[in-house]
């Protein structure tokens, strides 16, 4: 579950025969996610740094979320020069 100040993950390597855990530096998952986007938007209003994304980016996140829902209502592969149907 990742959305929790306490989130429970790990990442292991398989080489050969050999398991090996893979440390993890900083505490992934969504809470800890929204934080720091909340934090980097405070920072571009503030003190007038870059915001950490643009409208086009948020934009194409948008129309790509759309054409995965229109692949999975279609069963198909959806290109994406294929106009979004309304739902």
């Amino acid at each position: 579950m990742d959305r929790t100040f306490e989130p429970t993950f790990g990442l292991q390597l398989l080489s050969g025969d050999k398991l090996a855990d893979v440390p993890i530096e900083k505490k992934s998952g969504e809470v800890y996610e929204l934080v720091d986007e909340i934090a980097a938007v405070t920072r571009a209003i503030r003190e007038g740094a870059p915001p950490p994304c643009s409208g086009e980016d948020g934009r194409w996140s948008v129309a790509m979320c759309l054409k995965a829902q229109q692949s999975i209502d279609e069963g198909r592969p959806i290109s994406f020069n294929e106009s979004v149907k309304p739902r």
